[in-house]
Protein backbone atom coordinates (compact mmCIF):
# COMPACT_ATOMS: atom_id res chain seq x y z
CA UNK A 1 0.00 0.00 0.00
CA UNK A 2 1.20 3.14 -1.21
CA UNK A 3 0.92 6.37 1.42
CA UNK A 4 2.39 8.94 -0.58
CA UNK A 5 -0.14 11.32 -1.26
CA UNK A 6 1.34 14.01 -3.39
CA UNK A 7 -0.63 15.58 -6.52
CA UNK A 8 0.90 16.26 -9.82
CA UNK A 9 0.18 20.13 -11.04
CA UNK A 10 -2.47 19.69 -13.73
CA UNK A 11 -3.96 22.53 -16.80
CA UNK A 12 -1.85 25.47 -17.54
CA UNK A 13 0.84 27.66 -15.58
CA UNK A 14 -1.09 30.77 -14.48
CA UNK A 15 1.17 34.20 -15.68
CA UNK A 16 0.78 36.87 -12.95
CA UNK A 17 1.22 39.70 -14.78
CA UNK A 18 -0.84 38.56 -17.81
CA UNK A 19 -3.60 40.80 -19.29
CA UNK A 20 -6.49 38.24 -18.27
CA UNK A 21 -4.91 38.25 -15.08
CA UNK A 22 -5.44 41.99 -14.26
CA UNK A 23 -9.08 41.66 -15.69
CA UNK A 24 -9.85 38.91 -12.81
CA UNK A 25 -8.11 41.02 -10.37
CA UNK A 26 -10.33 44.21 -11.47
CA UNK A 27 -13.73 42.07 -11.32
CA UNK A 28 -13.05 40.69 -8.16
CA UNK A 29 -12.01 44.02 -6.73
CA UNK A 30 -15.23 45.46 -8.12
CA UNK A 31 -17.19 42.45 -6.53
CA UNK A 32 -15.54 43.10 -2.90
CA UNK A 33 -17.08 46.91 -3.06
CA UNK A 34 -20.28 45.57 -4.28
CA UNK A 35 -19.86 47.29 -7.44
CA UNK A 36 -22.13 46.06 -10.30
CA UNK A 37 -20.48 43.73 -12.76
CA UNK A 38 -21.66 43.60 -16.33
CA UNK A 39 -21.72 40.83 -18.37
CA UNK A 40 -22.40 39.40 -21.65
CA UNK A 41 -24.04 41.76 -24.09
CA UNK A 42 -26.19 45.08 -23.49
CA UNK A 43 -29.96 44.55 -23.98
CA UNK A 44 -31.44 47.32 -25.96
CA UNK A 45 -34.85 47.81 -24.51
CA UNK A 46 -36.11 49.58 -27.29
CA UNK A 47 -35.61 46.88 -30.00
CA UNK A 48 -38.63 45.15 -31.65
CA UNK A 49 -37.31 41.91 -30.06
CA UNK A 50 -37.56 43.36 -26.67
CA UNK A 51 -40.80 44.59 -27.45
CA UNK A 52 -42.25 41.75 -28.99
CA UNK A 53 -40.72 39.87 -25.43
CA UNK A 54 -42.41 42.48 -22.90
CA UNK A 55 -45.56 41.55 -24.82
CA UNK A 56 -45.70 38.20 -24.98
CA UNK A 57 -45.16 38.51 -21.02
CA UNK A 58 -47.91 40.89 -20.38
CA UNK A 59 -50.43 38.71 -22.01
CA UNK A 60 -49.26 35.75 -19.79
CA UNK A 61 -50.11 38.30 -16.60
CA UNK A 62 -53.20 38.62 -17.77
CA UNK A 63 -54.16 34.88 -18.98
CA UNK A 64 -53.98 35.25 -22.15
CA UNK A 65 -53.02 32.16 -23.62
CA UNK A 66 -49.42 32.47 -25.78
CA UNK A 67 -49.55 30.12 -28.69
CA UNK A 68 -45.96 29.44 -30.35
CA UNK A 69 -44.41 28.00 -33.32
CA UNK A 70 -46.56 26.09 -36.37
CA UNK A 71 -49.82 24.73 -35.87
CA UNK A 72 -50.14 20.64 -35.67
CA UNK A 73 -52.54 20.08 -38.21
CA UNK A 74 -54.16 22.57 -40.34
CA UNK A 75 -58.06 21.29 -40.91
CA UNK A 76 -60.38 22.11 -43.70
CA UNK A 77 -64.41 22.11 -42.60
CA UNK A 78 -64.26 18.25 -44.43
CA UNK A 79 -62.62 16.69 -41.42
CA UNK A 80 -59.73 15.65 -42.91
CA UNK A 81 -55.75 16.81 -42.57
CA UNK A 82 -55.07 19.16 -45.05
CA UNK A 83 -52.32 17.12 -47.12
CA UNK A 84 -54.83 14.47 -47.73
CA UNK A 85 -57.45 16.87 -49.77
CA UNK A 86 -58.02 16.67 -53.12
Amino acid sequence: MNTNETTAKRGRPIVALSKRQEVLAARNAKREQGIEIKRGRPVILLSKRQTVLAARAAKREQGIEVKRGRPKNITVNTGQPAHQIS
